[in-house]
């Protein structure tokens, strides 16, 4: 279903055929300019395409996505406050703006990529299911979640804090993985290919668990302390 004019997610007015999207429904925001879309409310779908020109706003409220998020170029993901948002579909960010708020993004399902040529920035995500990034993911407060995140040959992520994350896999050819916390951090056990230390302070690292394939990248005041 697709946007008919800008307003509130909930009011079936802004949507083609006069309805807001049901949870087994695909939500198109299509309508550009001043006619962004607000999620004001708890909210279910299928799945959602922002197009070229078009803002969907989310508030202090939970978005479900059962399916895909495509925020295609042009299009703004702009969250005002503590949204979270579960999805369970492939996630791809090529926007203009993408601004996450400090609620949680949790990916789930199998398979599923992060790709995209925006770098996505949010605080807090947590991996449940199986999840390949071949994209920039920036992760600031926290990485977590009982999934698997597995580094594609394009991958970029950046952990700008802790990370409890159950499974990384980080040896792709290509990929880079950079522990940037601007204090003390501890480095997942894995093997990496590219391994970047950076921001301040001492990063942990047990030696007899950690390999670098590639490139060890000290930057910023960062140091290494092995255990």
């Amino acid at each position: 279903v697709s946007t008919a004019t800008g307003g509130n997610w909930a009011t079936g007015g802004t949507w083609v055929g006069g309805s807001a999207p049901a949870a087994g429904q695909i939500a198109i925001i299509a309508t550009t300019g001043a006619n962004s879309v607000t999620v004001a409310a708890i909210a279910t779908c299928a799945g959602i395409k922002i197009n070229n020109g078009a803002k969907l706003n989310i508030g202090a409220f939970t978005l479900t996505v059962n399916g895909n998020i495509t925020i295609n170029s042009g299009a703004t993901w702009n969250e005002t406050a503590a949204a979270t948002v579960p999805c369970s579909g492939n996630f791809t960010n090529n926007g203009s703006s993408f601004t996450a708020s400090t609620g949680t993004h949790t990916f789930s399902g199998g398979s599923k990529i992060i790709s995209g040529s925006t770098a996505t920035s949010i605080p807090s995500v947590a991996i449940t299911g199986t999840i390949t990034n071949n994209g920039t993911l920036i992760v600031s407060t926290g990485l977590s979640g009982a999934g698997t995140l597995t580094q594609g040959a394009t991958g970029v992520l950046n952990i700008g804090n802790t990370s409890t994350i159950t499974g990384l896999t980080a040896s792709a050819a290509g990929n880079l993985v950079n522990y940037s916390r601007a204090n003390t951090q501890t480095v997942k056990n894995a093997t990496y290919f590219n391994l970047t230390l950076s921001g301040t302070s001492a990063k942990t690292i047990t030696t007899a668990s950690v390999t670098v394939n590639a490139v060890l990248s000290m930057e910023g005041t960062a140091s290494a302390s092995a255990v």
